[in-house]
């Protein structure tokens, strides 16, 4: 009897493991998850360029301002709020007051000027409420802002050449 008892105990084993093998031909639920990527990216400007603002010669008896433009490039990122200011330069009071000057045989003179953002010469460009704001149109692009000179007519003056240098900020 303990042979019987045996091979019917190895026959349900078989038995089991055929069903369960067919069971086990099912396929499995497949695992996912979600990837997720990101970066920052940080408000930028890298160049600021001032082309010099080069007068024509200035007459003292001349009814009419001495009038000239010229123009500053920056490049900022994308969209980026900006705003550009200017000081009142190396000789200036306030950027409503600036001056070129001169210093010839220990005697030194000046020549009222002034910086302006549109051109009606109406809006002076300086710091404060005088800032010029704009908006970053990219790193690989360059934006273009005008400037235009005036020196008011009818100023007496000593001969010789005049200058000032003016310090344009951009902030973002």
């Amino acid at each position: 009897m303990k042979v019987v008892k045996i091979s019917v105990l190895a026959g349900a084993v078989a038995a089991a493991l055929v069903m369960g093998s067919v069971q086990a031909a099912a396929p499995a639920a497949s695992p996912s998850t979600t990837l997720n990527a990101g970066t920052s990216v940080a408000a930028k400007c890298t160049t600021l360029t001032a082309t010099a603002i080069t007068f024509d010669a200035y007459v003292p008896d001349e009814a009419n301002d001495n009038t000239k433009d010229t123009t500053l490039t920056v490049r900022c990122t994308l969209n980026t709020p900006i705003t550009i200011a200017m000081d009142k330069g190396t000789n200036g009071s306030s950027t409503s007051a600036r001056k070129l000057l001169i210093t010839t045989n220990g005697r030194s003179d000046t020549l009222n000027y002034n910086l302006y953002s549109d051109s009606a010469r109406s809006i002076l460009w300086g710091e404060g409420s005088n800032k010029v704001s704009g908006t970053g149109e990219g790193l690989l692009k360059t934006s273009t802002y005008n400037v235009y000179g005036k020196i008011p007519a009818e100023q007496d003056v000593t001969p010789g050449s005049y200058a000032d240098a003016v310090t344009v900020t951009v902030a973002y």
